[in-house]
């Protein structure tokens, strides 16, 4: 994660094995990786196949839904970018194909959040280079 002037949050700092999955936030598609020889979904950024050791991975676009995996809501300044969002939420969503990715939660007040909620990925252009996936409720 890296400091930007525009955006007063860390911003992720995509490397060889993450860099596809930004790139698709970037796009507005929330790319996962598919192993092709048992053809399991895992989250992105991996090497090699957790479930059968295969390196021969690709990227697919993802549905965008699932559901609240786990949460927590932030009360204390951990970083002085969030301070302006106190309390402010973080968690992991359960996409459809099993994957897990961490996020924030959007239109949604903190109370109202609930594991299993099911949700849908929203994008957010928080800088001219940089795009975030965040999660909001299914309506």
């Amino acid at each position: 994660m890296t400091p930007n002037d525009e955006y007063k949050k860390l911003l992720p700092s995509p490397d060889n094995v993450s860099r596809e999955f930004f790139e698709g936030v970037k796009r507005h598609e929330l790319l996962i990786q598919q192993c092709v020889s048992c053809e399991k979904h895992m989250s992105p950024g991996r090497m090699q196949c957790p479930l059968c050791w295969s390196r021969d991975l690709k990227w697919v676009k993802a549905k965008g839904t699932g559901k609240i995996y786990t949460y927590s809501v932030m009360h204390q300044k951990y970083h002085p970018g969030w301070e302006e969002d106190i309390p402010y939420n973080f968690g992991i969503v359960e996409l459809d194909e099993g994957v897990r990715l961490h996020t924030n939660f959007v239109e949604i007040a903190n109370d109202d959040l609930k594991v299993n909620l099911p949700v849908e990925v929203i994008f957010s252009d928080v800088t001219p280079d940089v795009t975030l996936h965040r999660f909001k409720p299914v309506k």
